[in-house]
């Protein structure tokens, strides 16, 4: 059993009205939240000036590398979560995974939100209150952790748990992708035919090494070590190509995201592969992972001849 400074928070928003969102919602309300917390805590040093270095934007929405990091693209220590919909009657839903130091700052992330939905979002400013903040159990129900009236947290637990498992819970398992997967290659999106047992290790690896680096704090396996786990497994994608829009505040200018959903079905799954594979669920995998992509949940599969 392993534990590992991560949880999952959900944030229910009551609106005043309909809510027209794009399909792909993660990327705005990412920009929601990075422009209002940058206005609440940079406001003393200058929003036009370079944030210091405990500054709480530039750790939650803007982190910068320390010298000699094995991974260039410095994380941020959030995933922003939403479903693809496209419009919501009169509340909104959505949560966060938090990771290491940004669970410390749950007040001030709620405060964002808070703050964000009384100014209102979107181009027509529409505008909400929040109304619930709650953290994902181990068996995937929601625990209250905030009162909105008074405005106080109830004490919680915030980490994940990996129990170990025994062999009858593996050896065939199904990665349902609830968001698009981007997995790439030379700075291109992967082939769905080229998704292969030594691609997904590399991208499942890759991001366990890179949130573990400066955030996690865990021992975690090298390379040979996962290839050679992956290596008694058989995989077998089904997978449709799908294209999101997004418009990017930095660039100034909309943006075509292509990535896959669907299914990964794997057969042979040794017992040690397993818990890497649950972690992977709050992790998410590929590109564009803090804005939601790449999120999936594990599940049993059946047999791979018998998938159509």
């Amino acid at each position: 059993m392993s534990r590992w400074p991560l949880a999952v928070y959900q944030f229910r928003v009551q609106m005043d009205s309909d809510l027209l969102l794009p399909r792909f919602a993660s990327s705005l309300l990412r920009s929601v939240f990075g422009n209002t917390l940058k206005r609440l805590v940079c406001s003393g040093h200058g929003l036009d000036k370079p944030c210091p270095e405990h500054c709480a934007y530039r750790l939650l929405f803007a982190p910068v590398n320390q010298p000699g990091a094995r991974f260039t693209d410095a994380a941020p220590p959030l995933i922003f979560r939403f479903p693809l919909i496209d419009k919501i009657p009169d509340h909104l839903v959505f949560s966060m995974v938090l990771y290491g130091p940004a669970l410390d700052y749950l007040p001030l992330i709620t405060d964002v939100w808070r703050r964000a939905f009384e100014q209102g979002i979107g181009r027509s400013r529409q505008r909400g209150r929040l109304s619930s903040v709650a953290v994902q159990l181990p068996d995937g129900h929601w625990q209250p952790v905030y009162d909105s009236t008074a405005g106080l947290f109830l004490p919680h637990q915030p980490e994940l748990v990996l129990a170990s498992v025994d062999d009858s819970a593996v050896d065939k398992l199904k990665l349902r992708l609830e968001s698009p997967m981007r997995l790439m290659t030379a700075g291109k999106l992967l082939p769905c035919e080229a998704l292969t047992t030594d691609a997904l290790a590399r991208a499942l690896l890759r991001r366990i090494q890179l949130l573990s680096q400066s955030y996690l704090h865990q021992s975690v396996p090298d390379w040979q070590q996962f290839q050679s786990w992956f290596a008694s497994v058989n995989l077998k994608a089904v997978l449709q190509r799908v294209v999101l829009s997004r418009y990017s505040s930095r660039q100034k200018q909309s943006m075509r995201l292509t990535g896959y959903l669907g299914e990964i079905h794997l057969q042979g799954v040794p017992r040690e592969l397993y818990s890497w594979l649950v972690l992977g669920q709050y992790l998410h995998l590929g590109k564009n992972s803090v804005m939601g992509l790449g999120q999936y949940c594990l599940s049993h599969s059946m047999d791979l001849q018998e998938i159509e």
